[in-house]
């Protein structure tokens, strides 16, 4: 049985989105976390 013709087109976009993942494990560094929060206009203060 042949696959549907968009098939590779979805595998292509699966691939993509896989590719494309955010580093998730620098977010877990408090100082990186911090920074970036600080670089779209919010503050981080300890409690």
């Amino acid at each position: 049985m042949n696959a549907p013709r968009g098939n590779h087109r979805r595998q292509a976009r699966m691939r993509t989105v896989t590719e494309v993942q955010p580093d998730i494990i620098k977010w877990f560094d408090s100082e990186v976390r911090t920074r970036a929060v600080n670089d779209v206009g919010y503050t981080v203060t300890r409690r």
